[in-house]
């Protein structure tokens, strides 16, 4: 507890005394303080000071003795708090008014206060966010909760006001028109405020409540089209966008080009009936790809093809002078011996007629022995490879029909191919005089022959050019005496086998005594005395000067083998005659 020494204040005194003992304590109380008096303090020595009130106020706050408590404290904005000094104060800076912040200067809605003491706007700003639209911004919960804290340093939120965004997934953040964001609560679903209040049934759809002024569900209304798959499909389509209607339809987008099926029926007339994509119509240029299985028959004349339900047509091949009728054999069928063939069928520009545009490929036979040739292999071109002796019968003309635009090649390899013609059917090798007669026919080794017909039984009905003849010639002079080589005189030697057509002589001097001469053929190491006659008689030299005599060949034409010589044999005594002989072969 403080002690205050009672101060005694003597008036009318001439001079101020100190007390140095304690009876100051007996003295009578005197008057109030006015300001200027001597206060005497007690102390243990002499001499007494003096002293005044303010230096015993500095003493007594000095020494946290004493607070005056009749004293208050006053306080302007932004301080407050204020108040008398009987009690503890606390102080407090409230909401800086902007005129404090340079006097307010360059402040306003769009800018924030700078450390450097002024006003500024935000970088990419100028007009924050004031005026915008009232919203919702989604935002995706991954950790258990979300708040407006976690925004807090990208400025979008402010530290009032936080919320917490529960659970997973999206939820919403709330943007009012003045900039303001908030965490809705519930998700974006619920929606936040707007100006639509009801929405009423349009064409085509289906509310569960009409109009919707709250919740309800928004359906597209069902048509009367059922629901399923549809081919080339007629369609019905409204002004917005709905099919009203639905149907199948036998084309209609889309014109087909090509169709694909199978050929059956035959020799005459054939089908395919049921072609994909359909055919009701014969149209220009339409094509169809055939397959023609084993089972069909083949054509052995004119035919007619009757595609889907369009009407039949007569067939052709397709050359290069133009689509030519069907003689018999282009359709194969069962004449291949082997699988189905394919080919491509094409009506003509004018759509009468549909022509074979592909033919199926005639293939290769090897070596044929008393082979027949078919309507089918003369129609598609077969070939022939005889790399020994083989032997062919054509067609007879008299009761076959083959087209005049095709026809088989053989190709002889080191061997003789043998044609047989049938009836009065003919071969022409080419050579002048030289159409035969019905029967054999000789194609040389090494060539390449195509055979052609002229489509008419006889003597011209076939055509094989075999290439031209070629001759071993001699001759004698006055003076010989060709009877003395009694082993022979060879003339000339063949390197594969060839044809002997004819051998012709000539005398040009007929003189001295009578000589005859005889013709043979002899392998490689024999006399040619010794060898084979390859002539009937004999060829007199003593007679018929200037006119030329052919042999009669002991057969016609005479086959010579590979490696054999031909020559002449004299007998007969004589060297004043002259003349000549050739041998003529392919």
């Amino acid at each position: 507890m403080r002690k205050l020494f009672a101060i005694a204040f003597l008036t009318g005194l001439g001079a101020s005394q100190a007390w140095a003992d304690s009876t100051i304590n007996a003295l009578a109380a005197g008057g109030a303080l006015s300001g200027g008096e001597l206060i005497p303090m007690f102390q243990s020595a002499n001499p007494a000071k003096t002293t005044t009130p303010s230096a015993i106020g500095t003493y007594l706050v000095g020494t946290g003795n004493f607070v005056p408590t009749t004293r208050t404290v006053s306080t302007t904005s932004p301080l407050a708090g204020g108040g008398s000094l009987s009690g503890n104060l606390t102080l407090s800076i409230g909401n800086i008014p902007v005129t404090n912040l340079n006097s307010g200067t360059g402040a306003s809605g769009t800018t924030f206060w700078r450390g450097d003491g002024t006003w500024a706007v935000p970088a990419g700003g100028g007009s924050g966010l004031s005026g915008m639209t009232a919203g919702y911004i989604p935002v995706a919960a991954t950790a258990s909760t979300v708040t407006s804290s976690i925004l807090q340093s990208t400025w979008l939120f402010s530290a009032a006001g936080n919320s917490t965004l529960a659970g997973s997934g999206v939820r919403c953040l709330h943007a009012d028109n003045t900039g303001a964001i908030s965490i809705a609560s519930g998700d974006c679903a619920t929606g936040g405020s707007g100006s639509v209040t009801s929405i009423t049934q349009g064409t085509g759809m289906s509310f569960s409540v009409n109009p919707i002024t709250t919740t309800g569900t928004i359906n597209l209304g069902n048509t009367a089209v059922t629901p399923g798959s549809y081919t080339n499909t007629n369609l019905t389509v409204t002004a917005d966008g709905r099919i009203t209607a639905a149907a199948n339809g036998s084309g209609g987008g889309g014109t087909a080009v090509l169709s694909y099926g199978t050929i059956a029926g035959g020799p005459t007339a054939y089908t395919i009936a049921s072609p994909t994509p359909a055919v009701a119509s014969n149209v220009a240029n339409y094509s169809v790809l055939a397959s023609i299985p084993t089972t069909v028959t083949k054509n052995t004349g004119a035919a007619t093809l009757a595609v889907g339900t369009a009407a039949a047509l007569p067939l052709q091949v397709n050359t290069s002078g133009g689509g030519l009728a069907f003689a018999g054999g282009e359709f194969v069928g069962n004449d291949t011996g082997g699988g189905e063939t394919q080919v491509l069928l094409k009506l003509n520009s004018g759509g009468t007629a549909w022509v074979m545009v592909t033919r199926p490929g005639g293939g290769t036979t090897v070596n044929p022995s008393a082979h027949a040739i078919t309507q089918s292999e003369w129609a598609n071109s077969q070939v022939f490879l005889c790399t020994s002796a083989c032997s062919l019968t054509m067609p007879n003309l008299a009761t076959a029909t083959l087209s005049s635009n095709a026809g088989p090649t053989i190709v002889t390899i080191g061997a003789i191919a043998t044609i047989t013609s049938l009836g009065t059917d003919g071969v022409n090798n080419g050579q002048v005089g030289g159409i035969g007669t019905a029967g054999a026919f000789y194609v040389p080794a090494d060539i390449t022959a195509p055979m052609f017909t002229s489509g008419a039984a006889g003597a011209g009905a076939y055509s094989i050019p075999t290439g031209p003849v070629q001759y071993f010639p001699f001759s004698w002079l006055p003076g010989m005496d060709l009877s003395t080589a009694t082993a022979g005189i060879r003339v000339g030697r063949f390197a594969t086998p060839r044809i002997l057509y004819a051998i012709r002589c000539e005398n040009d001097i007929v003189a001295g005594a009578a000589q005859t001469m005889v013709f043979r053929q002899q392998t490689a190491s024999g006399l040619i005395s010794a060898g084979t006659l390859v002539n009937s008689g004999s060829f007199n030299m003593n007679a018929s000067a200037g006119t030329e005599v052919s042999v009669t060949l002991t057969a016609t034409p005479l086959l010579i083998p590979t490696d054999y010589w031909v020559g002449a044999v004299v007998t007969g005594s004589a060297t004043a005659g002259s003349g000549a002989c050739q041998f003529t072969y392919r």
